[in-house]
């Protein structure tokens, strides 16, 4: 009888110790983040408490467990947290994401800028996203004082790098603007002090910037930046006209599908039918694979393309002559 006491006394002992070894495991597992992370947006609403706030994430997947949260909180007696946007990295473990919410002010606001739009567009999209107003970004554009690659630009359009931004919940529209031409002269600069002497022809950086933007709003599959990258520089050596639909359509002030040829006609210094050389300033700002194409073009014998619509998956026939040209057009228009 004693013995099957004894026993019973040290079964449960071992019980109890394994239980609590099996939560402590559950516990640190579960205060982990997820592998691999993404980034996740949360709203944290102002009055929330811990276990609304610990529910609200493992909703969103956030968290594991909302009752580890909950623990956590009062391991750490954490229990005031500051209400706003988060963006968040499902990797980061609680302890982590309780100092964030502790701190408040790392609250993010994800905002993906997409490659080829204006600054107009560009702060369209920013108001959407309630980070600032567009008149504001507009007018913290026009008198900016940025300085990159060690120049002060005088147009910031086709200097806005586009791409993914986490940006703080308490930036206005000069912080965005430093935030993007910053990136800008982080990545690129470089690139173009590796690659200008190299080039086929002496380009700025403004040059490059400019080109990029017209290949950015020509070209439609990636494979074809540098190709028509390639076709501009052929044009500027021989001294031809780019002959650009798109700084047509940037002088007219809106997107048209077919250009018609009172359309060339317009009087601008955008007009590239009309005057010969790059435009004066950038028509968009170029992605990545724009600025790359117009610092590493494809050498080739091209000088004129045409959107192959016959095909119509955003691909060019590209010639060598005038006359290559005149009958890929016709094709076109024979068809259509």
């Amino acid at each position: 009888m004693k013995k099957t006491i004894k026993f019973c006394f040290i079964f449960a002992i071992l019980s109890i110790i394994l239980a609590a070894i099996g939560g402590v495991c559950w516990f640190k597992n579960a205060c982990l983040g997820y592998i691999p992370g993404e980034k996740i947006e949360a709203f944290i609403p102002e009055g929330s408490s811990g276990i609304e706030i610990a529910e609200l994430l493992e909703r969103r997947k956030v968290i594991k467990s909302a009752l580890a949260f909950r623990i956590a909180i009062k391991i750490s007696h954490s229990d005031n947290f500051l209400s706003g946007k988060y963006t968040f990295d499902s990797s980061d473990s609680i302890d982590k994401i309780i100092e964030r919410l502790k701190k408040g002010e790392q609250a993010l606001n994800l905002v993906t800028i997409p490659e080829g739009l204006t600054i107009k567009q560009t702060a369209e999209i920013l108001e959407k996203e309630n980070i600032c107003e567009t008149k504001d970004f507009l007018e913290a554009a026009s008198k900016h004082n940025i300085i990159i690659n060690g120049t002060k630009i005088n147009n910031l359009e086709g200097y806005l790098l586009p791409e993914t931004y986490d940006i703080p919940a308490t930036s206005d529209a000069e912080d965005v603007i430093e935030m993007m031409t910053k990136s800008f002269d982080q990545e690129i600069s470089p690139l173009y002090n590796e690659r200008k002497s190299g080039l086929p022809q002496k380009m700025t950086l403004n040059d490059i910037v400019i080109l990029a933007s017209l290949i950015e709003k020509e070209a439609k599959i990636p494979e074809e930046r540098p190709i028509i990258a390639g076709v501009y520089y052929n044009r500027l050596q021989r001294g031809m006209n780019l002959e650009c639909d798109a700084t047509i359509q940037y002088a007219l002030g809106e997107n048209k599908k077919n250009l018609l040829y009172s359309d060339l006609k317009i009087d601008s210094p955008y007009n590239t039918y009309m005057y010969s050389g790059l435009p004066p300033g950038a028509i968009a700002n170029p992605g990545r694979d724009s600025l790359y194409a117009a610092l590493n073009p494809v050498e080739h014998d091209y000088f004129f393309y045409v959107l192959n619509e016959i095909k119509n998956d955003g691909s060019h026939v590209f010639s060598k002559t005038a006359a290559e040209h005149e009958k890929a057009v016709y094709k076109y228009l024979k068809e259509y």
